[in-house]
């Protein structure tokens, strides 16, 4: 089936689950675990725990670090790393078992093991084992880190064309392989009796599971040279390996738009499972999690069906991908103690010549490239996954409906009228969300018909969401994550919807608004039209929740707004952000806004609605509250990790120019904690206003921010 027809059985079509989420959600009651206590349960019956990540995720990382005390307490004595040579074995030792903790050797090994891998939890993973030996009686056993990687000679790498050349990667890599990691494992731990915990990229972990290399979206070859492999050769019933969640490459190829794993079912099941599966580790293998198929990644190239208990034995959330947190970069990684060495051993020839701050900003580079991706996944999350979590069973094929609207088109031939005595809406008209309520088609066939939005279960048939020049689908019935389109319109009313991927081909429409307000779109190719209707904004996002001020709760969608100024005494350093910027916007004399709070490395800052606004037009006194989500934080005596509540209160006065007052900052996550007050004065800034253009009704506005608040607004 090709492309076009493949959006075209949107309708028809439904993508199998097998498990329900009542059945998925009493696997968890009975069977889940915290992940420190479900990794650890694996040394019950296994010597060997591989846990595979998908790199620069904070609270990965953090999650090992703390395990290592536990792992001493149960007997487990060895944590083996990806993250630094063999041939540094003996500096590691001295690290975690010298009298005074050394970073600056810590640093050393880990810039060793890799010139680009400047992130302080790597780091700290050496000092968790050094307290752990500081603590131990003298004569006990000691625990160690054991170094797993090779020494590649990355300085053989003159041009960009030698990453390509397998003859230049040979001497490169001196033939050590992949092999060798495993083989120090079973020398060092398997042949000596011993446990170990094994932390590494996800693909060296793979062991079971032979990792599809893929070309132009097809498969070209099995990988069958990982190390894990390599193990459960050796010894399949000593090793279990543990996949932690972050997103997938699509199916394309390894370099395609992220996908949630499992089509983003393991997401849907944890986020509506409550707080308590928000960090939960569980089993695969014979299991409902295990049975989840997976359409639309990388890996299900050469598995069909691909299932996740082909992936891994065991799967760890520690959250869904919008609340991750990047590693933390090491301002000053690389300086001018180890500048020529990391121009010569780089795995990158352009770095040769590279300077001090080049390197350092390449390290920041990496993990923004990484908080890119999982921005991309959330995009896609929010647009392909929004409904799924509304029914505990959705029917498999369309449901017959028979509910139109009043004067609603019932066959081809009256939708056809209908669109003819309609006209060609601008672009700017289509902004939003619209849901079909009919598709009508011939030769003569039964329509599906529904006045408030065609559904399948619970949930809305098909959505699509208009934004700027792009259109997002969203049905129940598409197997892949939804994919943007870029729009072409033309003034006679043509629609032309191409994929922004880049694939070749392309959906054609003929469109307009009728009479009654709907969106009639007769396809081009085909004797099939579709009705659709505005879609209002999420109730999540109606003013009658964020109400801006008194008297102001109902600023209806139809409301002229005027752009009042953004306000902001934001310091910016070369990778860090610090401050705050207040946007404020007026309907007649209702104000309302956004309110963002930078505190670290620059990018998307936390951002809220202003709430409780009081405003005097006469004296310019305001006030308002605004509730923001900045991080994770510790909760209760386990330590366990939830989004913070930050709650922001600002107390002062609006001018032409500035506005000024006091800000108080409470964390609502620690009712004891007392509110921090602090004095600002925040200019007005062009720069920082251009963002706020665009919008002409307050139902505009709604529109636009909807879907940043989504992303980056408070989780509570």
């Amino acid at each position: 089936m090709n492309r076009q027809a493949m959006l075209l059985m949107l309708l028809f079509a439904r993508s199998v689950h097998a498990q329900s989420p009542a059945e998925l959600k009493t696997f968890l009651a009975t069977n889940a675990r915290t992940p420190e206590a479900y990794v650890l349960s694996k040394f019950a019956n296994h010597d060997l725990v591989l846990i595979g990540e998908p790199h620069w995720v904070r609270q990965h990382v953090t999650l090992v670090g703390g395990l290592i005390p536990q792992l001493q307490k149960r007997g487990v004595n060895i944590l083996a790393i990806e993250f630094a040579r063999r041939i540094d074995q003996a500096l590691i030792d001295s690290i975690l078992n010298a009298p005074v903790y050394d970073e600056k050797l810590a640093r050393r090994v880990t810039m060793q093991g890799l010139v680009q891998w400047g992130y302080q939890e790597y780091v700290d993973l050496y000092k968790a084992a050094w307290q752990v030996n500081r603590a131990r009686a003298p004569g006990a056993e000691r625990f160690r880190i054991l170094a797993l990687n090779g020494s590649p000679d990355y300085g053989v790498f003159k041009k960009r064309e030698d990453l390509d050349d397998w003859k230049v990667r040979r001497v490169v890599l001196h033939g050590e392989t992949e092999k060798d990691w495993a083989t120090l494992l079973i020398d060092s731990v398997l042949a000596k009796n011993q446990k170990a915990l094994v932390y590494s990229g996800l693909h060296h972990a793979f062991t079971k599971y032979a990792q599809p290399i893929v070309s132009d979206g097809k498969l070209v070859r099995k990988e069958d040279s990982r190390f894990g492999q390599y193990l459960y050769a050796y010894a399949p019933a000593r090793i279990f390996m543990i996949a932690l969640h972050g997103s997938w490459p699509g199916e394309a190829g390894y370099d395609a738009p992220p996908v949630l794993p499992a089509d983003g079912r393991i997401d849907e099941v944890l986020e509506s499972a409550g707080q308590r599966w928000q960090r939960a580790g569980f089993d695969l293998n014979g299991t409902p999690f295990g049975m989840m198929v997976s359409r639309a990644a990388v890996y299900k190239h050469g598995y069909e069906p691909f299932t996740m208990d082909q992936f891994a034995d065991g799967y760890v959330y520690v959250g869904p991908i919008w609340r991750y947190e990047s590693v933390t970069p090491i301002a000053d990684f690389i300086d001018e103690s180890n500048l020529q060495y990391a121009r010569a051993n780089s795995s990158s020839p352009a770095d040769r010549t590279a300077s001090i701050a080049d390197f350092n900003r390449g390290i920041v580079a990496m993990v923004e490239s990484a908080k890119g991706r999982w921005r991309d996944t959330v995009t896609m999350r929010t647009s392909s996954g929004r409904q799924a979590a509304a029914t505990d069973s959705i029917p498999r094929h369309a449901t017959p409906q028979n509910r139109p609207c009043a004067t609603q088109p019932r066959s081809l031939s009256a939708l056809r009228r209908a669109h003819s005595q309609g006209r060609a809406p601008t672009l700017k008209e289509l902004q939003g969300s619209w849901v079909l309520i009919g598709t009508v088609a011939e030769p003569a066939s039964v329509p599906v018909l529904n006045c408030s939005g065609v559904k399948r279960g619970g949930v809305f048939e098909w959505m699509i969401t208009i934004d700027g020049d792009s259109m997002t689908y969203d049905a129940v019935g598409y197997p892949m994550p939804a994919e943007r389109h870029h729009v072409e319109w033309s003034l006679s009313g043509d629609l032309r919807l191409s994929p922004e991927s880049g694939a070749d081909y392309a959906e054609q429409y003929s469109c307009r608004l009728t009479t009654r307000g709907t969106l009639t779109c007769i396809e081009r190719k085909n004797p099939r039209g579709h009705e659709f209707s505005r879609q209002p904004a999420p109730s999540s996002l109606r003013i009658s929740q964020y109400a801006p001020a008194s008297g102001c709760q109902a600023i209806p969608a139809t409301a002229t707004i005027l752009d009042a100024g953004a306000f902001s005494n934001l310091r910016l350093t070369e990778e860090h952000a610090y401050g705050y910027t207040v946007m404020l916007w007026k309907a007649d004399a209702c104000v309302f806004g956004l309110f963002t709070s930078s505190q670290g490395l620059a990018g998307d800052a936390p951002i809220g609605l202003i709430q409780d606004v009081k405003y005097d037009q006469n004296t310019g006194s305001l006030s308002f509250s605004a509730k923001l989500t900045t991080g994770m934080v510790s909760v209760g005596a386990s330590g366990g990790q939830q989004p913070s509540r930050d709650l922001f209160a600002f107390q002062g006065n609006l001018q032409p120019s500035t506005l000024a007052g006091a800000i108080s900052h409470s964390l609502r996550n620690n009712p004891q904690a007392q509110p921090a007050p602090e004095t600002v004065t925040l200019s007005r800034s062009r720069g920082e206003a251009e963002q706020m253009h665009g919008s002409t009704t307050y139902g505009d506005w709604l529109t636009k921010w909807q879907r940043i608040l989504r992303l980056r607004g408070p989780k509570w």
